[in-house]
């Protein structure tokens, strides 16, 4: 609640597990995502209404992106969930967020909306 920084990274439920099943061989893959390094900060979110459709969604992150300029330590890596409850957009957005670099959404209909997105 103060804000203070405690130095430790941890405290009242952090960190934050998910865990998630595959189908691949039996394994385990840990991903982590650093607290701090100004990611907090810089989390936005929003409700839009449907019928705004994708232009609204596309509109609206480019307006973070510029908007939250270099507040965040580089490198800058956008994760971009969309659809469900408000927990689940953040959850989506991570995953986006530690994919691979350069790699795409798996989803066919998602590798075909970024096709379309105009090149800024």
């Amino acid at each position: 609640m103060t804000r203070a920084n405690a130095h430790t990274s941890c405290g009242r439920g952090v960190p934050v597990i998910n865990i998630d099943f595959s189908d691949a061989a039996e394994s385990l893959a840990i991903e982590m995502i650093p607290k701090g390094f100004g990611l907090g900060e810089q989390l936005l979110l929003k409700m839009a209404i449907p019928a705004e459709g994708v232009d609204a969604i596309k509109t609206f992150v480019v307006d973070c992106v510029l908007e939250s300029g270099g507040k965040s330590c580089p490198p800058t890596i956008v994760g971009v969930g969309v659809g469900g409850t408000a927990d689940l957009c953040v959850h989506l957005a991570k995953q986006a967020a530690t994919r691979a670099l350069g790699s795409r959404c798996d989803d066919p209909r998602a590798r075909n909306w970024s096709r379309r997105c105009p090149r800024r």
